[in-house]
């Protein structure tokens, strides 16, 4: 326990100032979340193709993973692994990890990550839920994804595609669902988010190049006075740019 607390005290301002760039940045924020050993570092591994420490032990992720994804319409996302939830933390270590639960309350989304083939995942689902509520997080979007679907019989994974419809299942030994979960994740982020028309003179390139990498852009023409673009943008992208807006003030 206590070499936990004191490498989660070094790893704590390296998180706040990366956390301060990814705001600052606009970029879509989506963090995974779940009870421990769900597979959460395993399913980031299989979305975005990186290779992060995944195996089965307490507490093996510590410090807050993050990756890039570009999603299929070609803006870039955030994915960003969190340390595992259990049952009665103890109390000597809920405030050492309020700073790892901090990169769920900064996120845009919640990939609320489920080991399927646990025979207490109902009960697990509620504890993260609980804690999600406790640290203010629960009205951040969300979508549950049951992880492990190859290690369920056909009749558990009919039963629980009943109990929880709107669930993505995957396996990241199979690969089957990833790319259903990379596509919710860009329904989810479309439906927050704002169409603007942009004209950005041709000086700034920079915010050309921004909006690109995180926005979906719709449209692009060359105008004489600049790029003329259609985008659709998440609010902190929107704050960025909305001096470019055609109908500004």
């Amino acid at each position: 326990i206590t070499s936990i607390r004191r490498e989660l005290a070094l790893l704590s301002k390296k998180r706040d100032l990366q956390r301060k760039q990814r705001k600052e940045s606009g970029i879509y924020k989506v963090a995974l979340a779940g009870y421990t050993n769900a597979g959460k570092s395993s399913l980031l591994n299989a979305i975005t193709g990186s290779e992060v420490l995944s195996y089965d032990k307490l507490f093996a992720t510590l410090d807050s993973t993050t990756r890039q994804l570009v999603l299929p319409e070609g803006r870039e996302v955030t994915l960003t692994d969190t340390v595992g939830f259990i049952q009665k933390l103890p109390t000597t270590l809920v405030e050492a990890f309020k700073s790892t639960l901090d990169e769920i309350n900064g996120a845009d989304l919640i990939l609320h990550v489920v080991d399927s083939s646990d025979p207490n995942a109902d009960r697990q689902i509620d504890t993260v839920n609980m804690v999600l509520e406790q640290i203010g997080a629960e009205e951040i979007g969300r979508v549950e994804v049951f992880n492990k679907k190859d290690l369920l019989l056909p009749e558990q994974y009919e039963a629980m595609t009943i109990r929880y419809p709107n669930a993505v299942f995957t396996s990241t030994v199979t690969r089957e669902g990833i790319n259903d979960l990379v596509s919710r994740i860009g329904l989810v982020a479309s439906s927050q988010e704002e169409i603007l028309e942009l004209l950005i003179p041709y000086s700034r390139g920079d915010m050309v190049s921004y909006a690109h990498q995180r926005c979906t852009i719709l449209n692009e023409e060359y105008k004489d006075t600049g790029t003329l673009l259609m985008v659709r943008a998440g609010a902190q992208a929107v704050a960025k740019l909305k001096a470019f807006s055609c109908v500004a003030e």
